[in-house]
């Protein structure tokens, strides 16, 4: 909370002139950011802060005059203590969010942290018409409390086709089953880029009775991050009309009423969305997002995350469902983080899974059940195939099985295998993406080309022979391994580290 050593308000206790000029440039009073403390004494205090909270809100607000208004409160620790009856404070959190709203066509950055009740009115005031110059909203109601058990349920509808100016919209719930978000997703603003919609159930109102027979319009999203129940369908239709997307984010539950238990009841079949600007995706293996990750085609896929939370079963193999997502794809994914705490992916699907990734350079698996059967895979073995042969980066967030020796010569194989030299009898014979990643347009006229690509290094001229030398590329080793000190304390490795090698080991028990 803004205090009176500070300014805006030191400013009207220079002199009077200073006074007079603070209070009469409302851009002053135009941004308030106010935390609720993590702990009160008593609930004198308690209350007592709120009240000055709530004092402070009015003055911005009349000070701020008809300018643009950016509020940032956070007010969700007003419930965490015992000293406080539950009647006693809401009023107060009620009070500091009513201010607001009643200055909603001023919003022009709005985020409002508080327990779910006193935002519903909050939600209610979505409508067209009532946010026309705001630019970004959140609203988080995470906090453990949830409705009363006299409220049988809530609906709000986000209707943001009017909100011309929002670029950002971030709503984070409590998993509150009788919230309902209902979304009108049909004429999004041609200005939200970045949607964030967590622990929330959506109704994802389409307007459109068939599946694929009138799509959506066309939105500009170009991040989503969608953590909700909904309907599965529903999503995939957003999905279609969401040709920009950069980032996916996504943890649904699908709500669908129709189950397909059976081959014989498959889902009607839908045209493959494809996503070219997506560069990031981020998912996990339940039946909803896996069947989700069946009808997308990402060929520019560069970062890939992947949660298996333990749910399993006859039908959902999560290691089958992504690398089929991979083949589908066969897109240049340089970064790979997988989570199996449940060893829901057996290691012998990790291993097909790297293979389906060759421009691997940074790798991090937090997984129990691994072994050296995965380090033995991506050794650089001479003259044999190599997985993730541009890998720099790898780790293993978790206690691992491996044995010294596999940790070793994998290290060495990365650092030292790759200073042998390989020749080639003819510069036709350098990979197209490598020469033209050695020149550029700009490049003078010469007859000899020097320059690196990835793990390659490339010196030679123009005419002749062509001599490539492949360069170590493991950079950093992260591990929590039962014998680490007999890793560390190899001379090989320590040369390995003194050379530049980023070694972590972590001592685990056996």
């Amino acid at each position: 909370m803004p205090k009176s050593q500070t300014a805006p308000f030191l400013l009207t206790r220079v002199c009077r002139y200073w006074r007079q000029v603070a209070l009469t440039t409302p851009q002053l009073w135009t941004g308030l950011r106010i935390r609720f403390p993590d702990e009160m004494d008593d609930s004198t205090c308690l209350l007592y802060h709120l009240e000055c909270l709530a004092h402070t809100v009015d003055v911005y607000l009349d000070r701020s005059g008809a300018c643009p208004l950016s509020l940032d409160f956070d007010l969700s620790n007003a419930l965490d203590t015992d000293t406080v009856q539950y009647e006693t404070t809401i009023p107060f959190i009620t009070l500091i969010v009513t201010a607001a709203l009643t200055h909603s066509r001023r919003w022009q950055d709005l985020s409002l942290s508080a327990p779910s009740l006193p935002l519903l009115p909050v939600l209610a005031h979505l409508n067209p018409g009532t946010i026309p110059k705001l630019e970004s909203l959140t609203l988080d109601f995470s906090s453990a409390e949830v409705l009363p058990e006299t409220q049988q349920r809530f609906e709000f509808t986000l209707d943001l086709e009017s909100a011309e100016s929002l670029s950002s919209l971030m709503i984070y719930g409590n998993s509150d089953p009788k919230i309902i978000t209902k979304w009108n997703a049909s004429n999004l603003p041609t200005s939200l880029s970045s949607v964030v919609l967590w622990n929330i159930q959506v109704d994802l109102n389409t307007r459109h009775a068939g599946l694929y027979r009138n799509p959506m319009r066309t939105n500009a999203l170009r991040n989503l991050s969608l953590g909700a129940f909904i309907n599965l369908e529903h999503f995939l239709d957003l999905l279609s009309a969401s040709p920009l997307l950069e980032e996916l984010t996504f943890d649904t539950h699908s709500t669908n009423q129709r189950t397909y238990s059976r081959p014989d009841q498959l889902r009607p079949s839908r045209p493959i969305i494809v996503l070219h600007r997506l560069h990031t995706l981020r998912t996990c293996a339940k039946a909803s997002a896996s069947d989700v990750l069946d009808n997308l085609f990402i060929p520019h896929l560069t970062h890939l995350e992947y949660v298996s939370d333990g749910y399993v079963t006859d039908t959902l193999e999560p290691g089958q469902k992504l690398a089929s997502f991979l083949r589908r794809s066969h897109a240049p994914i340089s970064y790979f983080m997988l989570a199996d705490l449940h060893g829901d992916i057996h290691e012998d699907q990790l291993i097909e899974l790297l293979r389906l990734m060759p421009a691997m350079e940074e790798l991090h698996i937090t997984k129990f059940d691994i072994t050296d059967r995965t380090l033995d895979a991506l050794a650089f073995n001479v003259g044999g195939p190599v997985l993730c042969k541009r890998l720099e980066r790898i780790s293993f967030r978790e206690r691992s099985n491996f044995s010294p020796r596999a940790v070793i010569e994998f290290i060495l194989s990365r650092r030292e295998q790759g200073h042998r030299w390989l020749s080639m009898s003819s510069p036709s014979e350098i990979p197209t993406h490598i020469a033209r990643s050695l020149l550029s347009p700009s490049d003078p006229p010469s007859d000899h080309i020097s320059g690196r690509f990835s793990d390659l290094r490339l010196e030679a001229p123009l005419s002749g022979s062509v001599i490539i030398r492949e360069e170590p590329t493991l950079r950093s080793f992260q591990a929590a391994l039962a014998h680490a000190e007999l890793v560390a304390g190899d001379h090989r490795v320590e040369r390995c580290v003194e050379e530049g090698l980023v070694l972590q080991l972590h001592v685990s028990p056996s």
